[in-house]
């Protein structure tokens, strides 16, 4: 990849020779104006001659058309007016945008109707090289109807010869700098309008694994993900570990999260820290925290679209070196491993680390740490994973089984954390007042632990006072 496929989340509307968005665009309300469903519609983007004819072509080779639906966007532009494109380009500005919008919209009515995925090429922008900035051809009908956006992102010097090439289209051959100029402003200025407008985002850089890629994303876009269906797959996924033999006898689970708890650090800060040491051009800014700093917040859409960022950045062999090196510097809670090696001396005691982090990287972690027999990880961060795990999902875990579960894990990974307290606090005192031995956490009752930071130390110290167990750290 070269350097126009960087990774940042930030707001980079003032760059220079970033365009202002059209007036037509009303960002904010688009979202929360929306009664009618939403069908599943998919933009393949990129600047002119990044190959999204030529793409559109293999997926209707490749797609079902019982599930499909694909267009052409100019195509669906020219079959409204009388005339087509032609009659199109001698409109003004404003018939054009209008003619625009009405397209999007049946194509989107068209999806909904037949309940099929739509696939639809667009343009964010035209730019000639002796402007200083592009002419801005989107409209907030394109933003209320797509829900993903596929960007091809595809090397400069490909584009120019592609150009070149093409007779059919008689494109102008512009320099290698104002193409890359380009690209960098439509990926800034789509990232920026995809989280506003709750549309998830992945750019392909890569040209050779073009074709597999969309491919994978769109096949995984097909089946939307809801905060349910996210939800099921999970439990489907803790069912599966619990339903091992060697749980047969399983009374009591430890679940566990993972960063700022089995450890000080945050695998997903140090995977971009890591992958920004090895190639500088991929990563500038922090990309999580301006991604859960944005209008997503921490919705379960934030947490697919981190999983994005990383299938944007990393194909699987980048992804599982990057995973390696991050592994190899994580440097557990000592008194957390001796609990897990304690727990995992007795049949009737399960563990499961379950993050909102990297699951990859813990599975490593665990694997150096020799836990990985005994201590089970559910964590996502690649589509395969099948799922992201969110505040939402570890409360569901908790709530569904029966089977007496602990839980350890900090303030900033859920906001029902204040509640699971005060069950804490009660339990301090039945533990207290009950004058239980070292061995009481194997009892089979409810059991949360749930470290607030201002509360952790003191809750320490009133435990030790009763010898129901030892501080395990900072949590």
């Amino acid at each position: 990849m070269d350097a126009s496929s960087t990774i940042s989340t930030g707001n980079d509307r003032n760059n220079q020779g970033l365009p202002s968005a059209p007036a037509t665009v009303n960002a904010g309300s688009i979202i929360s104006t929306q009664v009618t469903p939403k069908p599943t519609v998919i933009g393949l983007y990129g600047i002119s001659g990044s190959g999204k004819s030529f793409l559109l072509e293999y997926l209707r080779q490749k797609l079902s058309p019982a599930e499909f639906i694909l267009f052409e966007g100019s195509d669906k532009i020219a079959s409204l007016i009388p005339g087509g494109l032609e009659a199109f380009h001698k409109l003004d500005a404003q018939d054009k945008s209008n003619l625009r919008g009405q397209a999007i919209d049946a194509i989107r009515k068209e999806s909904l109707d037949s309940g099929r995925t739509a696939i639809v090429t667009g343009h964010l922008m035209f730019w000639k090289e002796q402007d200083a900035s592009g002419q801005l051809v989107y409209t907030s009908n394109d933003l209320a109807t797509f829900t993903h956006i596929i960007y091809l992102n595809m090397p400069v010097g490909l584009i120019s010869q592609r150009c070149l090439n093409d007779e059919q289209k008689h494109r102008i051959v512009m320099s290698h700098d104002h193409l890359r100029r380009w690209q960098e402003t439509e990926i800034s200025l789509l990232r920026n309008l995809c989280r506003e407008n709750h549309i998830l985002f992945c750019s392909i850089a890569n040209a050779d694994a073009l074709l597999p890629k969309t491919m994978d994303l769109i096949l995984h876009f097909q089946q939307p993900s809801t905060v349910e269906s996210n939800i099921t797959r999970i439990q489907a996924k803790l069912d599966e570990i619990l339903a091992l033999p060697k749980h047969d006898d399983l009374e009591t689970v430890l679940v566990m999260d993972g960063d700022k708890t089995l450890t000080s650090e945050d695998t997903g800060v140090l995977f971009w820290e890591t992958l920004a040491r090895a190639q500088p051009s991929l990563v500038t800014g922090s990309p999580l925290h301006e991604l859960f700093s944005s209008r997503l917040g921490y919705s379960e859409a934030a947490f697919h679209q981190a999983t994005l960022l990383y299938e944007e950045v990393a194909d699987d062999k980048q992804f599982e070196t990057v995973c390696d090196a991050v592994a190899a510097g994580i440097v557990m809670h000592p008194q957390i491993t001796s609990l897990l090696r304690l727990a995992a001396e007795r049949r009737h005691i399960g563990t499961l680390v379950v993050t909102c982090g990297l699951g990859h990287v813990w599975r490593k972690v665990l694997e150096r740490y020799k836990l990985s027999e005994t201590v089970y990880v559910i964590g996502g961060g690649r589509i395969k994973d099948g799922f992201v795990v969110t505040a939402a999902a570890k409360a569901a875990i908790v709530s569904h089984y029966e089977t007496p579960i602990s839980m350890f894990g900090h303030s900033g990974t859920a906001p029902w954390i204040c509640r699971c307290l005060r069950v804490l606090i009660k339990l301090l005192s039945l533990l207290a007042t009950s004058r239980l031995g070292a061995g009481a956490w194997t009892k089979p009752y409810l059991k949360l632990w749930m470290m607030e930071t201002s509360e952790h130390n003191r809750f320490f110290s009133r435990v030790n006072q009763h010898r129901v167990w030892t501080r395990v750290g900072c949590l």
